[in-house]
């Protein structure tokens, strides 16, 4: 049974969290959750603000999201992607 990953990236962490769902519309649903949670945190708790110090983007399909945030001399970038699972060697 094909599987799907959400692999999710913090440009500030080493760990890639991989998660693996039964179906690609579960996977998305997920995808969506977890980055909405995200924004609401950055901009309610942390006091971000889309369009000035937060990037926010998603594709329609929610296979991809993105937050960016802007500090004094760096950006953090959150990514969550839907992979596809191929054969190693």
């Amino acid at each position: 049974m094909e599987k799907f990953p959400l692999v999710t990236h913090y440009s500030f962490d080493t760990d890639v969290p991989v998660m693996l769902f039964d179906s690609e519309e579960k996977a998305c649903a997920k995808l969506k959750q977890l980055f909405e949670e995200e924004l609401r945190i950055q901009i309610e708790e942390n006091g971000h603000v889309e369009g000035e110090d937060l990037e926010a983007k998603k594709s329609d399909d929610w296979t991809y999201a993105s937050i960016s945030i802007e500090f004094e001399n760096t950006t953090d970038v959150m990514d969550w992607t839907i992979g596809k699972m191929v054969e190693g060697n």
